[in-house]
């Protein structure tokens, strides 16, 4: 009993600043109801250690309401991210596609039809270029397997040997990052007989 109450002591003094500090923090905090004097030492002490863990309970509740709620900002902000890129993409490409291609049934000239789509292509690619998307195309540069997949050799003279003859896909890199490499031929020194 003499060490209960000597603990009860000890810790009344900690107990006594922690419920004046939350006195001070009632905008955030709930209320802290005066503690009535008629009552023992030891009751009032309860009655402040029942005021705090109350306050932490509902501090702790608010916390995880502000986690869950910057979770979900962070996932909204993953799954939207790319809206912008998309909007600018059916703004500036799409559109002009699907205007060429029920264009195409009027009579046109072949060669109209394909300035066309070399226009939405630039358009494109401007787009690309906005949002950091650049398209690389390899042909005549040195192989470079850090973001080209040589898919065959080639013998020829076009070219010197070890470099690009012909891409079947363009690389394209996002900011630093290579984000699907060029599928290549790869030059080898032309025989005689070639």
């Amino acid at each position: 009993m003499k060490k209960n109450l000597k603990n009860l002591k000890k810790n009344q003094s900690l107990k006594a600043s922690f419920g004046k500090n939350l006195k001070k923090k009632k905008d955030s905090y709930q209320e802290t109801k005066p503690i009535k004097e008629d009552l023992s030492k030891e009751e009032q002490i309860k009655q402040q250690l029942k005021q705090a863990q109350d306050n932490y309970l509902y501090l702790k509740a608010e916390f995880e309401n502000f986690k869950k709620q910057s979770f979900k900002e962070k996932q909204d902000i993953v799954r939207y991210a790319s809206e912008s890129f998309i909007t600018s993409f059916v703004e500036d490409v799409l559109d002009d596609l699907e205007r060429a291609l029920s264009s195409s049934s009027n009579n046109e000239t072949l060669e109209e039809f394909q300035k066309g789509i070399e226009l939405i292509l630039k358009k494109l690619h401007k787009t690309f270029k906005n949002f950091g998307i650049e398209v690389i195309d390899p042909v005549g540069k040195p192989f470079d397997p850090s973001y080209q997949e040589a898919l065959s050799r080639e013998k020829t003279s076009k070219v010197d040997e070890g470099h690009v003859s012909i891409t079947f896909k363009k690389a394209y890199k996002l900011h630093d990052k290579i984000i699907r490499p060029a599928q290549v031929v790869v030059a080898e020194k032309a025989t005689e007989d070639t």
